[in-house]
């Protein structure tokens, strides 16, 4: 959790200035879809942690 509130921090958070806590709250959502469902990771063949398995060959 601790390196996943700095990747947050590091690359959303620290180039977005933030109005109000709604606004804060839809950054955060945006990171985290983009997080979950389109930023490469280093698993299994740099598939997404939400990838869809009925695409698999």
């Amino acid at each position: 959790m601790e390196r996943w509130g700095r990747n947050l921090r590091d690359e959303c958070i620290g180039h977005v200035l933030l109005y109000n806590e709604r606004h804060a709250l839809a950054v955060v959502s945006e990171y985290v879809d983009h997080f979950n469902d389109h930023r490469p990771h280093q698993g299994r063949q740099q598939r997404v942690p939400c990838h869809n398995s009925s695409h698999m060959l």
